[in-house]
């Protein structure tokens, strides 16, 4: 046995797990022979291919192995075992594999869509599994490594506030989980938006309780027969988190529940890398087996370039971990707020259509109709600016217009939020793409654009986007006064008269 250990812990990865399983497998043989390991290896080459198979078709029968791919599993171990205790060169057993399909599978499972996924952790039952759960959905992270995670690890990008928190996975997790960091292939991914603010809820609310040191672990047990402080820094046992995933999806409605495994959640992952991007893109092939952990194949993953972390971030940051329908709903609320803001009549287009289909309207439906009132409107404003001599531009461009109106009355903010919205899962409006630069905009009253008060004639409004509009250049005297007599416009003559000496 020494043998084998030194040969899994020097020759190999050195992972505990592995030598935990080869142990089990040798242990399993000398029971079922009666034999110990150093008597197995005294065995003639031919008396021991003889035991093996007997023992693997024992297993099969008494069905403690259901699959052929367990009996494989086995017996690779078994001939590793002889091999590094001398059964080489012509002493190499000789054992035929079993036949296994390629996409057989003995244990059911089922791989949540993104939708349920989300929908797991809204009803998974406190902060904790919340934040789990979105963890592993926007991650990717196994369940070894996710229970070997430490505070410590995240706590800087935490402090920083980070939208998407760098998670970096490496073989010191093992001395907190052995099964961690699997093949001790060390890579980085990070998390969404909203599993970052799910765990800094989380987190606060363990907080109440003192502070967290670095060293403890950032998913902890709850078990109540531990003390708070030994609970900081016990991991969740594999058990405990499948239970977790488990009763989420109960809660959540899938129907096929009891196959969902935190694994499962692991291959959502995947099929959110495998998406389109928020750009219309796809994420580069090497970059989505990078963040999922596996190594490249041949010499790629030599190439692959790791260390340009905020590159990898950006490229992170287009992944789309809202399912497209809710994603679109976001949009046309969206549009709507602008549209009801800037007083664009949709309501009346969405009735008419109603009319005429003689049904209600889905959401698509009536993301197209808030996009052709913006068209509408955007035209109007054209021809408004193309044959109105009352308003002359002076200058204009997409980051600020100046004209001149008659009308003092239409002020307001244009932030970049009200002039533009974007998004890769629907066609992209701007409000600049239908207005003319240096276009003026009357937002209380669409249908007006001049005031016919002749004592605001060619006063000159300045719009910039993000910024309130620009007064008159006046002196701080002249405003003063100017503010004071809108104040006591009221007041009696002789009022207004003290006041002005005062303050001349």
């Amino acid at each position: 046995m020494n043998a084998l250990l030194k040969h899994l812990k020097y020759r190999k990865i050195g992972s505990e797990s592995s030598r935990c399983i080869y142990g089990n497998a040798v242990y399993a043989f000398s029971q079922y022979t009666g034999k110990m390991p150093d008597a197995l290896v005294s065995m003639k080459k031919t008396e021991i291919e003889k035991l093996i198979e007997e023992f693997c078709y024992y297993k099969m029968e008494k069905k403690e192995w259901k699959s052929p791919r367990t009996a494989n599993t086995a017996l690779f171990m078994l001939k590793t075992f002889f091999k590094v205790n001398g059964f080489k060169g012509s002493e190499k057993l000789e054992l035929d594999c079993f036949h296994q399909s390629v996409r057989e599978r003995t244990r059911p499972e089922y791989i949540p869509s993104l939708d349920e996924a989300r929908r797991m952790a809204n009803v998974a039952g406190s902060l904790r599994n919340r934040a789990m759960i979105l963890f592993i959905i926007s991650t990717g992270l196994r369940n070894g490594t996710l229970r070997a995670l430490l505070y410590g690890e995240v706590k800087k990008e935490l402090e920083m506030g980070a939208t998407n928190i760098l998670v970096k996975i490496h073989k010191n997790m093992k001395r907190i989980v052995h099964s961690a960091c699997k093949g001790n292939t060390e890579y980085s991914v990070f998390t969404s938006g909203e599993a970052a603010e799910a765990l800094r809820l989380f987190l606060n609310e363990r907080r109440r309780f003192g502070e967290i040191q670095d060293e403890e672990v950032l998913f902890c047990s709850e078990h109540n027969r531990l003390t708070r402080k030994e609970r900081s820094i016990k991991p969740l046992t594999p058990r405990e988190l499948q239970v977790i995933v488990k009763n989420a999806a109960r809660k959540a409605g899938v129907k096929e529940w009891k196959n969902v495994v935190p694994h499962s959640l692991r291959k959502t992952f995947e099929s959110v890398l495998h998406s389109q991007l928020t750009d219309g893109s796809r994420l580069d092939p090497k970059t989505q087996v990078y963040f999922i952990g596996h190594i490249l194949g041949g010499s790629m993953d030599t190439y692959f370039d790791k260390t340009k972390i905020e590159e990898l971030r950006k490229e992170y940051a287009k992944l789309i971990f809202k399912p497209q329908e809710q994603a679109k709903v976001e949009i046309l609320e969206s549009l709507q707020a602008i549209a009801r803001t800037i007083g664009i009549d949709y309501i009346r287009l969405e009735e008419s259509k109603k009319k005429e289909l003689g049904r209600a309207l889905n959401d698509s439906e009536k993301l197209i109709i808030v996009q052709e009132a913006f068209k509408q409107t955007a035209n109007t404003l054209r021809s408004i600016n193309d044959s109105n001599p009352k308003t002359t531009i002076i200058e204009g461009g997409p980051d600020k217009i100046a004209l001149n109106s008659q009308s003092s009355t239409c002020q307001t903010q244009l932030t970049p939020e009200i002039v533009q919205t974007t998004d890769a899962l629907s066609p992209k409006i701007s409000l600049l793409d239908y207005v003319k630069p240096g276009l003026s905009l009357s937002l209380q009253n669409a249908k007006t654009f001049t005031s016919p008060n002749e004592n605001h004639k060619n006063e000159s409004i300045q719009f910039s986007l993000g910024t309130m509009p620009k007064e008159r250049t006046i002196s701080p005297k002249q405003a003063t006064i100017k503010r004071c007599k809108l104040k006591l416009e009221r007041k009696s003559e002789s009022d207004l008269l003290q006041f002005l000496r005062k303050n001349g």
